[in-house]
């Protein structure tokens, strides 16, 4: 459990979920050329992809407006 508790920082959002002021929460939140789900977890909120579609790739082809492809 030691371990786990070591690296949970650089396998989760939540420490940047925590940062990001609560005034900013309502602000279009974009991630770029990465995708970190558990951001999403954390906010409670989607984000625009920007250059990358990975693993979401089928739902981003049925999706109007799902990511923003030339911009990254």
């Amino acid at each position: 459990m030691r371990t786990a508790a070591l690296l949970a920082p650089i396998y989760s959002g939540i420490d940047l979920a925590k940062a990001l002021p609560p005034a900013d929460r309502e602000a279009p939140l974009y991630s770029v050329r990465t995708y970190d789900q558990s951001l999403t977890f954390y906010l409670q909120r989607t984000v625009m992809l920007v250059g990358y579609r990975g693993e979401l790739d089928y739902g981003l082809r049925r999706a109007p407006n799902g990511d923003m492809r030339g911009c990254g």
